[in-house]
């Protein structure tokens, strides 16, 4: 019978290094979703200092603005790195880390053009997204090289389990908002539905 914690080998242990990997990334995942949380309490006292802090957490590539819903999903990563889960690795790795490296892509042709960018707001957004996605590249690099310190699997059909709760979720939210939207504000139905 197949668990949520079925391993790859046993024969196979992660090195020093690669368990120091694994723990630096959960400390980080548990250090953001700290600070979307704690984040919307700062905000409200001094909303400059908020916006700091989360423009130098965007350097990881995980989403840091002060947010409820991002604190959930960051510490569900954050469980599921503790827990060594592989799908959580694959997942962050995917969604935060490769789609900044595929952000960069388009822009590798257009350098020349965004190095004459003039000083201000503009020239610290080019730089910090230059350092994210070389943080993107470096972190890839490093959690494959770390896949043996993340041994545990999904049991089997958990992919599908999730989907469909996803999806569900998904449909559940949009007859919501569309029934809130012809109800609450009176729309026609055909409007609400565009």
């Amino acid at each position: 019978m197949h668990t949520s914690m079925d391993m790859d080998s046993p024969c196979q242990p992660a090195s020093a290094g690669q368990e120091a990997v694994a723990r630096f990334f959960i400390f980080l995942l548990q250090v953001v979703a700290t600070w979307n949380i704690v984040g919307l309490l700062v905000e409200r006292v001094a909303p400059g200092v908020a916006d700091a802090i989360s423009e130098a957490f965007w350097l990881t590539n995980i989403s840091a603005d002060p947010s409820l819903i991002w604190g959930l999903v960051n510490g569900l990563l954050a469980s599921g790195f503790m827990r060594r889960q592989r799908a959580a690795m694959i997942g962050f790795v995917v969604i935060f880390q490769a789609s900044t490296i595929a952000l960069a892509v388009p822009l590798i042709p257009m350098w020349e053009d965004f190095v004459d960018v003039g000083a201000g707001e503009e020239q610290l957004s080019f730089y910090l997204f230059l350092g994210g996605t070389a943080f993107a590249l470096v972190s890839v690099i490093l959690l494959l090289w770390s896949l043996p310190a993340f041994p545990a699997r999904l049991a089997r059909g958990a992919w599908l389990r999730a989907l469909a709760v996803g999806i569900g979720g998904a449909a559940i939210g949009y007859i919501y908002a569309y029934l809130s939207a012809v109800m609450a504000h009176h729309m026609p139905y055909l409007a609400a539905a565009k």
